[in-house]
């Protein structure tokens, strides 16, 4: 056989064997979610957001009811995305989007009265229907009333603006053009009369490399077009969430800024007359959270108020749940509102209201029982007596059996000089976490706000949508079968008597506190002043076979967001999904995949408009949605155009493969070996499903059982992808993240990034599989790529080239499940992220069945994780099966017990101290030993009918080391296989880092004649 290696560390060709085992904390356990009565089981509430980790929010209040003064909305018919303006005649202008779900959006107007309800009746800016998102409107000094927003032109997100005069509205204009997308305007009128528009676009770099997210502010101009537009936020990273206030003769832009690792908020002004920029002026100044979602209010004396959300997750970006990490950070998770105040002039520009409580933090809104890691989205307005006023909302959660029913009222409160007043929650409020919307009104505010039933429709039966929803959707191949009631506007008043001229009390401010230390993960590592070039992005790895030339691009193709009912409500939007997918995880590429049993018609038309809105030249976004059965594992649909097909049926796979189309989609299974939610094989169609999930960040690895950092809750044997792999299907393999706030990474090996080539790259299982980005693989059997197939006569040439983001430590190449290569340190220590097999083998295979015995391990400070194997069939009590109690395990082979060739060997998963001795009882009596004997010297226990049962440990992947690295960070390895047996095989390589990260390449399937 032939074999060559082109980088040789002090390392040996050796698979150790004297590996005692280590005792692994024991997994955190989520509490158990139950089913609805007539619902599939849901998942389970996931470790990382489970009730242990869900802080309450800091200075928490009994809550007020605050009247809800009125609902706009109709079955057929949605309505979000609300705004207010105040009139100068004292009225206000409510306007929100009306959206003809599947058709598209119009925006609707509405003159509110003091203390009336709005009327029925709307007037839209446009007739014709567009996909809009985040609409605003501003009335310039010749009164008259301009409205923008967000639209799709050319498949591009760019501004659009219609402007209203006294003969009704002129043609929307488009504001914005090009390929690049430009969206989320704010808008305020100056001094000057004119009005300004504040907001977000990509900049295309002056040295052609990648264009950057940037906030831009300009002016409109009389005849409805945009003025030159100047750059405010123009850091090297991205600049996002404009917002605008007009004070002391400037413009202050607000915005959040990547750093490079979190968001911070930051303030500039701007000179409209000599276009000259002020300072940037940093105020929050926290590095340990990420500070999104600003809003800006300007006081009647000149100062500058903003809030924000402060949310905090310390283990953000990390591949590994708590109990697989090598270095495990924190899993702190607070979300709170804060507020500032910018004094232009002041020494110290940037202070907070101090709370006056030790348990509060000075800044914080202090009132709200909880937030959910996406933040109450926060709004400031001043009423007519100077005082501030704040809209956001909050998670609120219904107790008992119905965990997943959760919703995101409305809170209202005012600062005076006691601090932060009571809050009052709105009336009927609850809904999405979409933001809210206030404006000044007599002595208080009035606040607009989307809302729906959601909180109140808990039984199965009102949850289900009216035939009138349902049908039209169906037709067009859309199934919802949750209903979350009439998606509407609501309206809620707030006022306070006017402050006595006698009071005399003044709030009290105190400095912005500062927190410079960095406490969370990041990709990125420590030092982002020497990041590595193929994490940040500004490179990509490239491969080439010919004149065909591929670059690989980054993504994860299993996200989840506050649509998703199954995580107690603490995921982020759709919106924050996205963006922190771009900024934080530096993805190329994402697909938002919530559960179908949980989309609405309403959130599956927020998701498909989205999806398209946020995509970029340097961002491709993909749709799907999650199909999630009990019985036949969960799926992952990947669609490369728009989520026109919704497979909301929990029955068969047959059923979801009927409203699918070969080529048209790709289905992806995930967590497949789970023991709750396992995968089978036998009713999966190769022709959609292309591609495994091997990996997840929210639990672990699913390669094989023993495999390093192997997922606890794997234990579904002939569910592992490797089990798939040998029972003949052709998957390709990536890694994704699932719930939660870790990454893990697909890899796709296309031309381009669009989604026409990174759908065919998928279809073609040319992808690979990573925990962390940077890590390079390309594996490849004579000229076949990763994902192919091929026929050979001979010997097979296998070759791998890896690269890793840090140091290796293990590189393996796999031939149908077995060890073909690798390069590893020897070891004489199980590292702790993988289990022990311990292995009852019962022959030999063809004896006949013996009569019932037991065998039973005990071993001081152990602990024991047995697995099941959906292979075998039969009854409970006719199957030879492990059980454990404690520090005990007990194997039991019952009378008549059938022993098929494949099911001779029973494993249980085994943890213990290294020293531990360990008593065998079999039927031929009792013996003790210690790990490192059992692992050399198999016990053997004889019974009846010419059988024996065999007791064995079987490290598999605990040998790896992580403390002797193979002293490089690349490999290039070339084999020729002169043993491969006729028939078809396949072959995958893996690379694991000293860190833990790993990496898996996708197999080459190749035929013998």
């Amino acid at each position: 056989m032939w074999c060559a290696w082109v980088v040789v560390p002090a390392a040996a060709l050796i698979v150790p064997l004297m590996v005692p085992p280590l005792a692994r904390p024991a997994p955190r356990e989520s509490p158990a979610q139950e089913a609805s009565p007539q619902e599939e089981p849901r998942e389970p509430i996931i470790e990382d957001i489970a009730e242990p980790s869900m802080m309450p929010a800091a200075g928490a209040r009994p809550l007020t009811p605050l009247a809800n003064a009125g609902l706009i909305g109709t079955t057929l018919r949605a309505r979000q995305s609300p705004f207010l303006v105040a009139r100068p005649d004292g009225r206000s202008l409510l306007g929100c989007i009306e959206s003809d779900l599947g058709d598209g959006d119009v925006i609707e107007l509405r003159d509110v009265a003091p203390g009336e309800k709005a009327p029925d009746a709307g007037r839209a800016v446009d007739a014709a229907r567009n996909e809009i998102v985040r609409p605003v409107a501003a009335f310039d000094g010749k009164g008259r009333l301009h409205v923008l927003w967000t639209g799709l032109v050319g498949g591009s997100a760019q501004l659009f603006g219609a402007v209203e005069t006294e003969g009704g509205f002129a043609a929307p204009a488009v504001l914005t053009n090009g390929s690049l997308p430009n969206m989320n305007p704010e808008v305020v009128r100056h001094t000057d009369g004119r009005v300004w528009v504040a907001w977000e676009a990509d900049v295309a770099s002056e040295g052609g490399g990648r264009p950057n997210r940037d906030v831009l502010v300009a002016p409109m101009n009389d005849d409805g077009t945009l003025g030159a537009p100047v750059r405010i936020g123009d850091g090297p990273y991205s600049d996002v969430d404009a917002v605008v206030a007009s004070s002391g003769g400037r413009l202050w832009i607000g915005w959040a800024g990547y750093t490079g690792r979190d968001y911070e908020i930051r303030l500039r002004s701007l000179d409209p007359g000599s276009g000259a920029l002020g300072t940037t002026i940093e105020v929050s100044a926290d590095l340990r959270s990420d500070d999104v979602h600003p809003t800006l209010a300007a006081s009647p004396t000149g100062e500058l108020w903003l809030a924000w959300d402060r949310v905090q997750i310390n283990h953000r970006g990390n591949a590994a749940r708590q109990s697989l990490r090598i270095l495990p950070p924190s899993d702190l998770l607070d979300a709170t509102v804060h507020c500032a105040c910018v004094r232009p002039d002041a020494e110290i520009k940037v202070r907070v209201p101090a709370s006056g409580s030790e348990e509060i933090p000075d800044g914080v809104v202090a009132g709200a029982p909880l937030h959910s890691m996406g933040g109450g989205s926060p709004r400031l307005a001043f009423d007519a007596s100077g005082r501030l006023w704040i809209a956001y909302r909050y998670l609120r959660r219904i107790g008992g059996k119905a965990r997943h029913e959760y919703g995101y009222p409305v809170l209202v409160q005012r600062l005076d000089a006691d601090g932060w007043s009571a809050p009052l929650e709105v009336d009927q409020s609850a809904g999405t976490p979409e933001q809210p919307a206030i404006v000044p009104e007599r002595d208080g505010v009035l606040v607009a706000f989307f809302c729906d039933d959601r909180l109140d429709l808990t039984r199965d039966e009102s949850r289900r949508p009216p035939p009138k929803v349902v049908e039209p959707l169906a037709a067009m191949g859309v199934q919802c079968k949750r209903w979350n009631g009439v998606a509407a506007i609501g309206l809620a008043r707030a006022a306070a008597p006017a402050p006595a001229a006698t009071d005399g009390g003044e709030l009290k401010l105190v400095r912005r506190p500062q927190k410079l230390d960095h406490p969370h993960y990041h990709p990125s590592g420590a030092a982002i002043d020497a990041k590595d070039p193929f994490i940040s992005g500004e490179r990509h790895f490239e491969l080439a076979r010919g004149e065909t030339k591929w670059s690989v691009w980054w993504g994860d193709l299993h996200r989840h967001s506050s649509v998703s009912r199954c995580s107690n409500g603490m995921e982020p939007t759709p919106t924050d999904r996205w963006v922190c997918g771009r900024d934080v995880h530096l993805c190329d590429f994402m697909a938002l995949t919530d559960h179908t049993l949980e989309i609405d018609a309403f959130s599956w038309w927020q998701l498909d408009k989205l999806g398209w809105l946020y995509r970029s030249p340097t961002f491709c976004t993909l749709l799907g949605w999650e199909w999630s059965p009990g019985k036949w594992g969960h799926h992952n649909v990947i669609f490369p155009g728009r989520m026109s097909t919704l497979v909301n049926e929990y029955k068969t796979m047959d059923m979801l493969y009927d409203k699918l189309q070969p080529g048209e989609c790709v289905t992806i299974p995930h967590h497949p070996s789970d023991k709750k939610f396992p995968n089978d094989f036998t009713v999966v169609d190769d022709r959609f499903t292309r591609l495994i999930e091997i990996y997840q960040a929210l639990r672990g690895n699913y390669e094989f059982d023993g495999c390093f950092r192997q997922a606890p809750h794997a234990g579904a044997l002939g569910s592992f992808a490797q089990d798939a792999l040998d029972q003949g299907h052709k998957f390709g393999i990536i890694a994704s993240t699932d719930h939660g706030y870790g990454a893990s990474y697909a890899c796709v090996i296309s031309e381009r990034l669009d989604r026409k080539s990174l759908f065919e790259a998928l279809l073609a299982r040319r992808t690979y599989g990573a925990t962390v980005k940077g890590i390079f693989v390309d594996f490849r059997v004579n000229a076949a790529v990763m994902g192919e197939e091929i026929e050979v006569a001979g010997a097979p040439k296998l070759k791998l080239v890896a690269r890793g983001a840090a140091e290796l430590a293990d590189v393996v190449v796999f031939r149908n499940g077995e060890l073909f290569r690798s390069l590893r340190t020897k070891s004489g220590v199980a590292n702790p992220f993988t289990p022990l097999r311990l292995v009852a083998r019962v022959g030999p295979a063809g004896a006949a069945s013996p009569p019932s015995f037991t065998l039973r391990v005990r071993a001081q400070g152990a602990s024991f994780d047995p697995v099941d194997d959906l292979r075998r069939s039969g009854e409970k009590k006719t199957t030879p099966r492990w059980s454990a109690k404690g520090e005990e395990a007990l194997f039991t082979f019952p009378e008549g017990a059938a022993r098929a060739a494949f099911s001779l060997d029973y494993p249980i998963h085994f943890f213990a101290p290294a020293d531990a001795p360990i008593t065998v009882t079999t039927p031929d009596g009792e013996k003790t030993l210690t790990c490192g004997e059992l692992l050399d010297h198999p016990v053997v226990g004889s019974a009846a009918g010419g059988a024996a049962c065999t007791l064995s440990l079987v490290p598999s992947d605990a040998v790896v080391d992580l403390e002797h690295g193979l002293g490089t960070r690349e490999f290039t390895g070339e084999w020729e296989d002169s043993e491969l047996r006729a028939g078809t095989s396949y072959y995958y390589a893996r690379v694991i880092q000293v860190d833990g990260e790993m990496a898996w390449s996708s197999p080459v399937f190749v035929t013998k004649r």
